[in-house]
């Protein structure tokens, strides 16, 4: 299931899709950090480079997932 999302807080008005568990843990991060969830989609934004943001946002999850424990 995707989530789309749409504001102009990137300095434009945009419109992604990520399925609902990056979303689910973007609103995590956004919340751990003390951050609006629109306010963390515009700082990954500016940094996203050559990427779509959608894609952005995947990365950015995924890089600040805990790596797992090994025993």
């Amino acid at each position: 299931m995707a989530q789309a999302f749409q504001s102009d807080a990137c300095e434009r008005e945009v419109s992604i899709e990520v399925e609902e568990v990056f979303w689910t843990k973007l609103e995590d991060i956004a919340e751990r950090m003390g951050l609006a969830t629109e306010k963390l989609i515009e700082k990954i934004d500016h940094i996203k480079g050559d990427y779509n943001l959608s894609s952005a946002i995947r990365v950015f999850v995924v890089g600040a997932l805990p790596l797992p424990t090994q025993h």
